[in-house]
């Protein structure tokens, strides 16, 4: 006697949501973070390297402005954070001397950091991208 499994109606079908068929559809919108909405180290290392670009040369333009222009920030800290007194006793230079000489100290730190974090970024995906490449560095004159 043969026997045959009941039909299955529609009710019992569990149809998969909307996301999962997305998902499965475009599997490059998987992450291995989580889902596609997720932001990715190397998304937020390269935004924070922009960002810090972007202070740099803020800092940069700042740098550039005549001490008596309204918008250098430098001259108004040293005139409003009442810096002269302790920039000429530890530094021997006026305040605004000394905000300028720390500003440019920040602003290769910025440039330094954002490098850094681009290299990062890239190396990353080099090693992602060629698992199996080797670099083998030899002194001049020798195979």
């Amino acid at each position: 006697m043969r026997t045959t499994s009941p039909p299955t109606s529609p009710a019992r079908v569990k149809k998969p949501s909307a996301a999962t068929v997305v998902q499965n559809a475009v599997p490059s919108m998987q992450t291995s973070t989580g889902p596609a909405s997720a932001v990715s180290p190397a998304e937020t290392a390269s935004s924070a390297a922009v960002a810090c670009f972007a202070l740099a040369v803020a800092f940069d333009f700042v740098e550039g402005l005549d001490p008596e222009h309204p918008w250098n920030l430098h001259a108004w800290l040293a005139e409003r954070m009442s810096l002269e007194p302790g920039a000429r006793r530890r530094f021997g230079q006026s305040a605004f001397r000394s905000v300028r000489h720390f500003s440019k100290s920040l602003e290769e730190c910025l440039e330094m950091l954002a490098t850094t974090l681009l290299w990062c970024v890239l190396l990353r995906h080099l090693a992602r991208i060629a698992p199996e490449l080797r670099i083998r560095l030899a002194p001049t004159g020798t195979s």
